[in-house]
């Protein structure tokens, strides 16, 4: 009975990850191509004060719509955006175009798991995930391969295009899912009220806050070098792009080889625990 279930959720998660992939690949390539490099650090910082405002307006809304409807919404709107984006796309449009793509893939991101915490639980995640997790994996490497094609063939600035038909993609996926959670919330919604109370300092929460932190900062501090390495070594567009795609590529294909056969494997000896040691 969890067959279909997990192949709906493959495939959200498979247009979640690709969108993201060739969202992330156009804005870093006219970024990085048309701007100072010195100018990434600014745009980090961007990114954070534009996401502390997006989740704010994202809560205030989200808290009073059910969380289906919340994506579906949210899917068609960051298509707009991203197709008045598209006819734009050139002088202060390009570090809005670069802010706003990593405020739709940290969105649409955890919008997925809250709808899959709503369909499995703990038991079931532990088993699941890194199944679900293959359908990303896969997308990586499909993005990977066929993009630097469709960049030679198209251009950059075209890769909006399949980023914007698989957030579209995303509401569907979640609407079919929706009868599935509908089960789970009417047995949960009275467990829900009671814990709603619980302080947000709760020591748990300041674990997960600094696990957080941490993980964000690492990654932004690579994620400069890396960004910077690449962009001294290729100075075209075109190369960059293709660049992006084949090292998405190769580097999904190493994920996929981990979440088929040791991700799974841990979660279930060692627990959550011994997955992040």
């Amino acid at each position: 009975e969890e067959r279909c279930q997990i192949l709906i959720l493959m495939a959200m998660f498979f247009c979640i990850v690709g969108s993201s992939i060739t969202g992330a690949s156009a804005r870093d390539t006219f970024f990085l191509t048309q701007f100072n490099k010195s100018l990434l650090p600014l745009m980090f910082a961007f990114v954070a004060g534009l996401m502390v405002v997006v989740i704010a307006i994202y809560n205030r809304i989200a808290a009073n719509i059910d969380l289906v409807k919340m994506i579906i919404f949210s899917s068609l709107f960051f298509c707009a955006t991203l197709f008045i984006i598209r006819l734009n796309l050139n002088g202060f449009v390009i570090p809005v175009f670069y802010a706003w793509i990593d405020v739709i893939i940290s969105i649409t991101i955890f919008q997925f798991w809250l709808l899959a915490g709503e369909i499995f639980n703990s038991r079931q995640a532990k088993r699941l995930y890194s199944i679900i997790g293959i359908g990303g994996s896969i997308a990586g490497i499909s993005a990977g391969y066929f993009m630097r094609p469709f960049v030679e063939k198209y251009g950059a600035k075209e890769l909006l295009l399949p980023t914007m038909l698989m957030i579209a993609l995303m509401a569907v996926f979640a609407s079919l899912l929706n009868s599935s959670r509908l089960k789970k919330i009417k047995t949960s919604v009275e467990e829900t009220k009671t814990n709603s109370s619980k302080a947000i300092f709760d020591p748990y929460l300041k674990s997960i806050l600094f696990m957080v932190c941490a993980a964000a900062i690492c990654s932004r501090i690579i994620e400069f070098q890396f960004k910077i390495t690449a962009a001294n070594t290729y100075s075209s567009p075109a190369q960059l792009a293709a660049f992006f795609g084949s090292y998405y590529m190769y580097l999904n294909g190493t994920t996929l080889i981990m979440q088929l056969f040791l991700t799974g494997f841990i979660l279930q000896r060692f627990g959550i625990l011994g997955g992040l040691i």
